[in-house]
C-alpha cells in the first residue's frame, strides 16, 4: 500500500489522476491560495476535487464537514470520519494505527 500525499491538494493537482482504494482531507489552510482561492469555500471546493466516484473519503476535523459530505455523497463516496470525529481515543500516535484503524472501518 502506498501513501500519496498530493502536492496542493485538490482538483488541479498533478496527482488526481490516480484512482486511490481511499481519498483522505486532513484540513484546509491559505498557503496556496494564489492557485486554491482566496476564501474557505473556494478552497473548500477546489479540495473536494481528490473525491472519487465510490472511493470511501476520510474527512479531518476542521474542515466545511457538511459541505464535503455532500459532495461525498454526489459521488457516491462513503464518508469515514476521522478518529476525533468518531469519538476513538486512546488511538496510538503513527501512520500505522491511522492506517489500521481506516481498514478496520473500511472492512
Amino acid at each position: 500500500m502506498i501513501f500519496k500525499k498530493i502536492g496542493i491538494g485538490g482538483r488541479l493537482d498533478s496527482t488526481n489522476i490516480i484512482n486511490p482504494l481511499l481519498s483522505i482531507i486532513t484540513s484546509i489552510g491559505f498557503d496556496h491560495c494564489e492557485i486554491l482561492g482566496d476564501t474557505y469555500e473556494k478552497i473548500a471546493f477546489e479540495k473536494a476535487g481528490i473525491i472519487k466516484q465510490n472511493t470511501p473519503v476520510v474527512l479531518g476535523t476542521e474542515l466545511p464537514y457538511e459541505y464535503l459530505s455532500k459532495i461525498a455523497k454526489e459521488k457516491g463516496a462513503p464518508v469515514i470520519p476521522s478518529p476525533e470525529q468518531a469519538k476513538i481515543t486512546n488511538l496510538p500516535c503513527s501512520l500505522h494505527a491511522m492506517h489500521q484503524n481506516i481498514l478496520e472501518y473500511i472492512y
